[in-house]
């Protein structure tokens, strides 16, 4: 008997038609989706936001350190003069609208002018401004419309009037601050209204000038500069998680398809 010998003719015996079909590869799974991409957008904007934070608390730090020994932000010694009878700052409008706290007297800070006349005794004091208006009636006086720092150089509106000399200023009731002398030290406390600081000769003659410089106590700076950096490190370590996962992505064992037995 001959034995069949195999030929490399021979072909495959056919597929089994009872075999299950064989399962085709699946796709890669994307590394970017949805929620990693908006990790990275809102990682970024946090971190953003922080730099920000950190900046104005960094630049407060540095401005809190340029305070006088009596703890005041002040400006140097500039010359304020006019032939009238008077200089009347522009006014300091501290509406009513807010809550009640915000404007308790003295809780935005306290300001402070100090000088001294340049031809005798002066008078600077604050006052509402519809008390000032009233007791300036009829009087020449120069009102503030405009001051540029570098260079110095204010601007005056004059008032025209009857040229009657008004009353000595300390004579008078409206005040909610005020010195006299050669040299003078004004103090007050913020507190809620329309204001106006006027600048006088102490007998109310006529023709008034002076060196004044104007500073400016803010108590609750402190605690601004504590929140500002308190709530930019805290964004900023939101910002920084973020980005690490949305870089970072899931591991490489989530991506990976589960295979049915």
């Amino acid at each position: 008997m001959s034995q069949d010998s195999p030929s490399g003719n021979e072909r495959p015996p056919p597929d089994d038609p009872t075999a299950p079909p064989s399962a085709s590869p699946a796709p890669p799974a994307s590394r970017w989706n949805t929620a990693r991409i908006l990790l990275l957008v809102f990682g970024s904007l946090a971190t953003l936001l922080a730099l920000v934070l950190l900046g104005a608390g960094g630049t407060l730090v540095w401005a809190n350190t340029q305070k006088d020994e009596d703890g005041y932000f002040t400006t140097a010694q500039h010359r304020f003069a006019s032939r009238s009878y008077a200089v009347v700052s522009d006014d300091l409008d501290l509406g009513e609208d807010g809550p009640d706290w915000i404007f308790e007297q003295g809780r935005l800070g306290t300001i402070r002018i100090e000088g001294a006349g340049t031809e005798g005794p002066i008078f600077v004091g604050i006052a509402p401004k519809a008390d000032a208006e009233a007791y300036l009636r009829d009087v020449p006086h120069s009102v503030v419309t405009h001051v540029t720092v570098d260079p110095f150089r204010v601007d005056y509106r004059q008032v025209r009037g009857s040229a009657r000399q008004p009353t000595e200023p300390e004579s008078q009731q409206i005040w909610a601050a005020f010195s006299t002398g050669p040299t003078v030290t004004m103090k007050w406390d913020v507190d809620s209204g329309n204001w106006v600081a006027v600048l006088m000769n102490a007998d109310a003659s006529r023709g008034v000038s002076a060196d004044l410089s104007f500073g400016a106590r803010v108590g609750w700076l402190v605690w601004l500069i504590v929140g500002l950096l308190a709530a930019g490190l805290l964004v900023l370590a939101a910002g920084v998680t973020m980005l690490v996962f949305g870089i970072r992505g899931p591991r490489n064992g989530a991506l990976q398809p589960v295979s049915s037995a």
